[in-house]
């Protein structure tokens, strides 16, 4: 076996009945240990204690960026960019993994995670692949947290709630849409043909009210 990833079930040790290990083979067929683990694993001690006929649910990969694409299907993704790292810095490889925002190749040691979970032990699973440009994008210029989606300000829900709690002429427009909402609802219950007329009125003030109250909070964020 040449130029592969091998990936397989090692572990087995207390707590664990197995967890993703890894080893690589390289142009001349010798294996490498990337990573291993329990009694399972492929590598004790930089020794080899396993042949690759013996491993638990092998599964290969070529050394291209497609092998590393599946890799990132079929393994946690933080094991695979770990791995990744390891194939660059002490293989001099030449890989990277795929966003997971634009799909775009980036260096392992850039990239970031956009969630994390408990593995049901101890440990935390990182999921979601984040390149430097998509955390950027994503991070709120307020808080400056990670917050994936923003809004058209560049502001998490949460900041610009509270930006809007403190600019006092934001809260009275928005009590004036909402008012407007009340006295139509009841129009509407009284004259219905009188509400058609009413509620052009009122979409028309409410359009011009919420441009009014954009532009307010823009120059608030505009000061950050």
């Amino acid at each position: 076996m040449k130029n592969k990833i091998l990936g397989y079930h090692g572990g087995g040790y207390s707590g664990c009945f197995w967890e993703p290990n890894f080893a690589y083979a390289d142009k001349s067929g010798k294996i490498h240990d990337l990573y291993s683990s329990g009694r399972d694993g492929m590598f004790d001690k930089g020794k080899q204690i396993h042949e690759i006929k013996d491993l638990d649910c092998l599964q290969t990969y070529p050394i291209t960026q497609k092998g590393v694409d599946k890799m990132l299907k079929d393994y946690r993704e933080d094991f695979v960019v770990g791995i990744v790292k390891i194939l660059i810095d002490k293989h001099g490889l030449e890989l990277g993994v795929k966003c997971g925002k634009c799909n775009q190749i980036a260096d392992p040691h850039d990239v970031t995670f956009e969630s994390y979970k408990g593995d049901g032990g101890i440990g935390v699973i990182h999921d979601g692949v984040i390149c430097p440009d998509c955390y950027s994008a994503g991070t709120c210029q307020k808080c400056e947290e990670y917050c994936g989606d923003l809004n058209s300000y560049g502001l998490c829900d949460y900041c610009q709630s509270e930006i809007e709690k403190n600019i006092p002429q934001v809260q009275i427009l928005s009590e004036v849409i909402s008012k407007g909402y009340d006295k139509l609802a009841e129009i509407s219950k009284l004259n219905p043909k009188c509400a058609k007329k009413y509620n052009k009125q009122h979409d028309q003030a409410c359009h011009d009210i919420s441009k009014e109250i954009a532009e307010l909070i823009e120059a608030e964020v505009n000061k950050m």
